[in-house]
């Protein structure tokens, strides 16, 4: 490993574990981190700053809820693959 790759990797390290401890919920850090193991691709860091966006927008809230309650849209059946590509 190069001496370059090694600083970058300690910056992204620090800059990492200093926005997990400022994150106000677990939510949040789980998307700092990047990965969630209940998930079939449980390493999701090239979607994380699309997340990030989305959630920072609701407060870190589960945005499928809305007062408590299943979103419209968490309640309607997930588009099969011919809709996605249609889409």
């Amino acid at each position: 490993m190069r001496i370059g790759t090694s600083v970058a990797i300690c910056v992204w390290a620090t800059a990492s574990a200093t926005a997990q401890s400022a994150c106000p919920n677990e939510l949040c850090r789980m998307i700092v981190s990047g990965k969630l193991s209940d998930l079939s691709s449980p390493k999701f860091t090239a979607q994380r700053d699309q997340v990030m966006r989305v959630y920072e927008a609701s407060g870190f809230r589960p945005v499928w809820l809305d007062h408590g309650a299943a979103t419209s849209r968490a309640r309607s059946p997930a588009p099969s693959a011919t809709q996605i590509k249609k889409d």
